[in-house]
């Protein structure tokens, strides 16, 4: 894919915003309020971005880029070969074959569990961080997220200046700017990783200043995790980064599913699963625990026998803050879907989401959160084991 989400979480606020207001008389003055599925779903869904390559930066990284890519290339191409020659090939969606031995993570140590949580009972993952090795803090763990970010305010705090710029795309096609950066290091469990990009978000206008999110400074991606092997157990509220023995077994004892891994200029990162569908038909989805249910691009309506006119089916139809015009389909689905690749890894009657987007779709916390699931990048593959 060319592009990725990047945040989604408006609805589960929505939720939040409903349950803290509830001895309130007046709740139709409140528009964040939704009594049912959909109506939660549409405010959701108006946060849904995705990221594309990087179009724009400054003239001085441009210009360091070009003389860094003549150095290498007139100096140092020969010394890289045995590297290239030596690199793991991806495994793709489609492909079978098994790998003969662990790629990447068999040198990785034991590292410590986190505590993973859902905030105030939503889909939306909060772990804890360091930041720059002496910052304690929140960030939220958003497998869709594409790349990192960090709050302004704490890159302000952090003397973290503008470097670049990225440009965003909402699932359904419209840009948005964002600002890059850089710090020193971001420390997960004892895994650590330095000089890493970051996107600069206003965290607080995302989450509508909501108290549950008042302590949360950036978003950890799947790109923090592309050399290592990241596990969330949704049963223990816990997550950590495997070493090679607890990552083999795992493998032993779980179910294996080839995935599609995307990495963009080494900054965004995104996985494709294929999911099997009624019908005997599948779908790429981004696997995204930033999303709250499933979500399919319309044409799956005709072939999964959805009536946008029936009883069971709500509609919304509106225009987002870019002023593009979206309708949007909420129901349930009276079947079961699983991954292509493990069929014995099942969620039955999952609600869903139809609209137009530029995936076939997007499996999110709904389905994940019924299993414990690592997301091992290096070999291209998730495990599954059950709760």
């Amino acid at each position: 894919m060319d592009s990725r989400k990047l945040l989604t979480w408006a609805g589960d606020i929505a939720q939040l915003v409903e349950r803290t207001d509830r001895t309130r008389e007046a709740r139709g003055s409140n528009p964040l309020i939704s009594r049912s599925f959909y109506e939660v779903e549409k405010k959701r869904s108006a946060f849904q971005i995705v990221t594309l390559p990087i179009v724009e930066w400054d003239s001085s990284m441009k210009t360091f880029s070009l003389l860094a890519t003549a150095f290498v290339s007139v100096l140092g191409l020969a010394a890289l070969l045995p590297d290239v020659l030596a690199a793991p090939v991806p495994l793709s969606v489609e492909s079978k074959t098994k790998r003969t031995s662990d790629q990447n993570v068999s040198k990785l140590p034991a590292y410590e569990a986190v505590p993973c949580v859902h905030v105030e009972k939503t889909h939306i993952l909060r772990v804890p961080v360091t930041v720059n090795g002496t910052v304690n803090t929140y960030f939220i763990l958003d497998t869709g997220a594409g790349v990192n970010l960090i709050s302004k305010e704490l890159a302000e705090k952090l003397g973290a200046k503008k470097t670049g710029g990225y440009r965003g795309q909402r699932m359904s096609g419209q840009t948005i700017p964002i600002d890059m950066s850089r710090i020193d290091s971001l420390s997960f469990g004892g895994y650590t990783r330095k000089d890493l990009p970051m996107g600069l978000w206003n965290m607080k206008e995302l989450f509508e200043n909501e108290p549950a999110f008042a302590n949360i400074e950036g978003i950890v991606s799947l790109n923090f995790f592309k050399d290592c092997a990241l596990t969330v157990d949704y049963q223990n509220n816990q997550a950590k980064v495997e070493s090679s023995d607890s990552l083999a077994k795992l493998v032993s004892s779980g179910a294996v599913v080839p995935v599609k891994v995307s990495n963009k200029k080494k900054i965004d990162t995104s996985i494709m699963l294929r999911m099997q569908l009624p019908g005997d038909q599948n779908a790429r989805c981004e696997v995204d625990t930033g999303s709250g249910s499933l979500i399919l691009h319309t044409r799956y309506m005709k072939s999964l026998g959805i009536d946008p006119n029936s009883g069971s089916v709500k509609t919304n139809s509106g225009k987002d803050e870019t002023g593009h015009s979206y309708t949007r389909y909420f129901t349930k689905l009276n079947a079961k879907i699983h991954p292509v690749d493990a069929p014995t890894i099942v969620h039955t009657e999952p609600n869903v989401q139809f609209q137009k987007i530029i995936y076939d779709g997007l499996i999110g916390d709904e389905f994940l959160r019924n299993f414990t699931v690592t997301y091992d990048l290096p070999n291209s593959r998730m495990i599954f084991s059950k709760n």
